[in-house]
């Protein structure tokens, strides 16, 4: 009786931060002078923006969106490509791809119906009801699998990851993006675990460490993922190409976080531009 009283106050405190922080946060649009493009259709024939920041040869990829219902994401990813345009002349060795919102679909969703006493949930899969981060081509890939949430991840729901690896649009302009421009740095946004993730590259997990260590994030290694029956993981793919993949769970479901991860950010771009 006691932890279910505590589990409902808590979903209930969030849904009201959640109320204040999506009607009363002031988040910037993008910059004009940031260079727009699309790079592909969402399932429900919505276009996916990228930004781009042209730069050095080390080539940077920023999602936000990936679950439509992690709005603040979005809202992260904005404040980040306005920041990194005014921080260009810091990192001249880099260029910076941003993708704001992977899955307009779930987004538009989760914006008329942000389910603030509901833990957020609405919105989260794409026009075809999957789930993008689950549906990438890996041996792991199964059409089902599972999402995990709440304290330590504990409570899971079952969720759909296309008829096969990459059969999402989204999956596969992000992929075409990624392997034209060989990127070979992604973070990735979503939240609200508040944990940092990286998959088994060396170099990511250093990211990963720095990043942790200037947000107050717990640092978290693949096993989570790959001990957990959870197929079709971007941080796996991202593994097969050599990519340095960290995941980062915010700790809001609808403000941005901009002020807790941006220490951070700033922090492990400079352990980028600074290795070789």
């Amino acid at each position: 009786m006691k932890l279910n009283l505590k589990y409902s106050l808590g979903i209930f405190k969030r849904g009201l931060f959640g109320i204040i922080q999506n009607n009363f946060e002031k988040v910037p649009d993008i910059l004009q002078e940031v260079k727009k493009y699309s790079i592909g259709k969402s399932a429900g024939g919505l276009e996916i923006n990228l930004f781009e920041l042209e730069g050095g040869p080390k080539k940077i990829l920023f999602i936000g969106g990936t679950h439509g219902n992690e709005v603040g994401t979005v809202k992260l990813a904005r404040n980040l490509a306005n920041w990194l345009w005014f921080e260009k002349k810091n990192f001249p060795n880099q260029s910076s791809y941003i993708v704001p919102c992977l899955n307009p679909d779930g987004f538009a969703i989760a914006r008329k119906n942000p389910n603030y006493f509901g833990g957020g949930k609405i919105g989260r899969f794409n026009g075809n009801s999957v789930d993008l981060n689950r549906n990438f081509p890996v041996p792991s890939f199964k059409s089902e699998s599972f999402w995990y949430r709440g304290k330590n991840y504990e409570e899971s729901e079952k969720v759909y990851c296309g008829s096969n690896g990459s059969s999402e649009s989204e999956t596969q302009a992000l992929i075409k993006l990624i392997c034209e421009n060989e990127i070979k740095i992604i973070y990735s946004f979503h939240n609200a675990g508040g944990d940092v993730i990286s998959n088994s590259n060396s170099f990511a997990k250093e990211i990963g460490k720095i990043y942790a260590q200037n947000s107050g994030f717990r640092l978290l290694g693949p096993e989570c993922n790959y001990n957990r029956d959870f197929s079709g993981w971007m941080g796996e793919w991202c593994d097969l190409q050599d990519i340095a993949y960290i995941e980062i769970e915010g700790s809001t479901r609808w403000g941005s976080d901009w002020k807790k991860q941006k220490k951070a950010i700033e922090a492990s771009l400079k352990y980028i531009k600074n290795s070789n």
